[in-house]
């Protein structure tokens, strides 16, 4: 898949313009989650520090997930389960995003070409693009996206009530533009943080824009260092074939 067809702007705006609006809009998302999380007495503190420049909130204790259950491109499910034995980077979009999940993308291949992770190590961290538009993002679709920019991501979509339980848990933000019936040239509003979460399958910490592939690789790097490369001993990575 090219840079056209999926990266199309359905609405015929100004791709400059959308970009603009739609950053203006996930900046705000991202600082009223982070500022949320600080006033909320029922949210964990976010008082560790991180290196400096990095728009990186971490928490101080990590918040489980609830159940859900997705499914994965190549069609096995994504579960909690799936995201245990390793660190996880995982970015909410959908295919016909104009312009900010592209350069998301873009970003999270250029910290995997710098981090090489060993594709036979089950700890190596993993990607996953999670569609926030499950109506027109189909599993097939997914997985010509995603590997279009590394063939180590994963797309994972899925019913919209399971999505909404993980986006929930997260913090993630999103709504449609103009979706009616029988009508598939809608935009989707959606916050553009890169979420987290640890090898215990909790979220940890997010990573807010502006940011570039760089900081993603000083985010993990330092999650790494700072809480460990893997899972506790007492969890067992689950095989792929089942997580």
């Amino acid at each position: 898949m090219g840079d056209n067809g999926a990266m199309s702007n359905p609405r015929r705006h100004s791709p400059a313009a959308v970009f603009g609006l739609l950053g203006l809009l996930f900046i705000g998302f991202g600082a009223g989650y982070l500022l949320s999380l600080r006033q909320n007495p029922e949210a964990p503190d976010t008082g560790i520090a991180v290196p400096a420049g990095l728009n990186l909130a971490v928490l101080t204790d990590a918040r489980s997930l609830p159940a859900f259950r997705l499914q994965r491109h190549d069609g096995r499910p994504f579960t909690v389960d799936s995201l245990r034995g390793h660190w996880n980077v995982l970015f909410f979009g959908y295919t016909h995003c104009p312009d900010v999940c592209p350069l998301a993308l873009q970003n999270l291949r250029y910290a995997w070409q710098q981090l090489q992770p060993d594709p036979s190590n089950p700890a190596r961290p993993r990607a996953w693009f999670v569609s926030v538009d499950p109506d027109r993002d189909t599993p097939k679709l997914l997985g010509e996206y995603v590997t279009y920019f590394h063939p180590d991501f994963t797309g994972v979509t899925g019913p919209a009530d399971e999505i909404d339980k993980l986006t929930g848990a997260l913090g993630i933000l999103y709504g449609f533009e103009d979706k009616t019936p029988g009508k598939d040239d809608y935009i989707v509003n959606h916050s553009s943080q890169m979420v987290f979460i640890d090898p215990q399958g909790r979220m940890r910490a997010v990573l807010s824009p502006p940011y570039d592939g760089d900081d993603i690789v000083r985010a993990l790097r330092f999650l790494e260092a700072r809480f460990g490369p893997q899972a506790d001993n007492h969890i067992t990575p689950k095989p792929e074939s089942l997580a």
